[in-house]
């Protein structure tokens, strides 16, 4: 196995052991009193005695850096960096077996022309939709 495939490997085991993290009091009631409960992500515990904020033995765990996976494969998917595009240009520009992702503000007409453009040349776009899956 080379580098990347062992680090690929050894990301997968820092992910198992990673806790979830929830914000505190999440499944306490809500300040308003309808009975909805606190959104279930997390928010840095802040209060003045908050024992997930002090660290203490017994509560849930906070996110810090030693819960990040290795720097050569951060954000990888499958081994390979996904490439944001936002025009057709762009992607025309993009080598086969290269995983994209269309940007969160193009529009609706772009989008469509992209994912056609996609299609013809068997490029694989992750951030798709029921709909244009099709």
């Amino acid at each position: 196995m080379d580098k990347k495939e062992n680090l690929l490997e050894q990301r997968k085991i820092l992910k198992r052991r990673k806790p979830v993290f929830l914000r505190t009091d999440w499944h306490k009631m809500s300040v308003l009193g309808w009975g909805r409960k606190k959104k279930q992500k997390w928010r840095k515990a802040s209060g003045r005695h908050n024992k997930i904020r002090k660290k203490q033995k017994g509560h849930q765990k906070m996110p810090s850096i030693g819960y990040r996976s290795p720097r050569l494969v951060r954000g990888s998917i499958n081994g390979k960096l996904p490439i944001i595009i936002s025009n057709v240009m762009e992607l025309k520009n993009i080598q086969n077996e290269k995983i994209v992702i269309i940007s969160s503000n193009v529009g609706k007409k772009k989008r469509i022309d992209i994912i056609n453009e996609a299609k013809k040349s068997g490029i694989k776009i992750l951030n798709l939709n029921a709909r244009e899956k099709k």
